[in-house]
């Protein structure tokens, strides 16, 4: 088999059946097949899928799940020579898995993804707001890219026990182990964003638990330190949210009661010209954002990245094939 297309999702009812016709659209004519990992979904991404020519792979409840779980347990199920990975919210770009297979003939390219488009919610897709993500070679991809299986199975895959961050963990090995990714500027997907809730951010925040476990499995590495240094504005908001309570206590302790009293007219300043400028719930939703990210950066370090040997045994799943096989 030439080509298998993964996608993983997680309550993904409203993207689920226009990714699905526009994936099996897109493979006609190629020798491929469709598996969805499915995340323990609640809501009618499952019964969606099971109108369509779909492997389905249900996850059931568990700590470990995650997108990279879900990556690495699509590598493991698929049988394609080349493995496509699609997030679950987003929709595929007509003509894309032929191009993409076209810029695998170099044996070196372990990846290749293509633009991104964003779709705001409630606006129908579009090209309006496609990504600024650097073209040409580079380190790392986001949500979607064709894979090598070869370049995979001599570097691993995604490592399962990472929360977030798993494109660029893999990317580095790819690299280490003498192989490229690139991105090009064709379309190849539709992202179909959410409105940013409190679920969302929360969400987000638990993917900052792959970085520390990055900086925890790769210490003083150039690839660490280029995290850190993508990362540099956040560690900063992180720094000034954090460190200021600190201060004003111990400025308290020492007796440096007018340090105190500067500091918290200060940040109460800053938070009033935000809630002015953005709105009260925005600024709860930013401080919320910026604590949760601290503690899960936090989290990840002192977890680590285990090795993903035996994981498959540590998760149960069930298996359903779809109708016919596309393609």
């Amino acid at each position: 088999m030439r080509l298998s297309v993964v996608i993983i999702a997680r309550n993904e009812e409203s993207t689920m059946g226009r990714s699905l016709e526009a994936m099996v659209q897109d493979l006609k004519g190629l020798d491929g097949e469709i598996v969805l990992v499915d995340s323990a979904s609640s809501d009618r991404t499952v019964s969606i899928a099971e109108s369509y020519p779909v492997r389905i792979i249900r996850l059931e409840q568990s700590p470990l799940l995650s997108p990279a779980a879900g990556r690495y347990i699509g590598t493991r199920v698929s049988k394609g020579e080349f493995i496509f990975f699609l997030d679950g919210d987003m929709v595929l770009i007509s003509g894309w898995l032929a191009k993409g297979l076209e810029e695998m003939r170099d044996p070196q390219i372990a990846g290749v993804a293509g633009r991104l488009s964003h779709v705001n919610p409630g606006e129908e897709p579009s090209f309006d707001h496609p990504d600024t993500l650097p073209l040409g070679e580079v380190t790392t991809f986001g949500g979607a890219a064709v894979y090598r299986r070869a370049a995979l199975d001599a570097c691993g895959t995604f490592n399962p026990y990472i929360k977030g961050e798993e494109e660029a963990e893999l990317g580095h090995r790819l690299r280490s182990g003498g192989y490229r990714l690139k991105r090009i500027a064709h379309p190849m997907a539709y992202h179909m964003d959410k409105v940013k809730g409190v679920p969302q951010v929360d969400q987000k925040a638990k993917y900052h638990t792959g970085t520390g476990q990055i900086l925890r499995r790769y210490p003083g590495t150039s690839f660490a330190m280029a995290l850190l240094r993508s990362k540099a504005m956040l560690l900063l908001q992180e720094l000034v949210v954090l460190g200021t309570p600190v201060l004003i206590l111990l400025s308290i302790v020492a007796g440096w009661y007018w340090l105190a009293i500067g500091l918290s007219a200060l940040a109460a300043a800053a938070v009033m010209g935000r809630a002015l400028w953005k709105g009260p719930r925005k600024v709860l939703l930013y401080l919320r954002t910026i604590v949760f990210s601290a503690y899960y950066t936090g989290k990840g370090f002192l977890t680590g990245l285990p090795s993903p040997e035996g994981f498959e045994k540590k998760i149960r799943f069930t298996v359903t094939e779809g109708p016919t096989r596309p393609g």
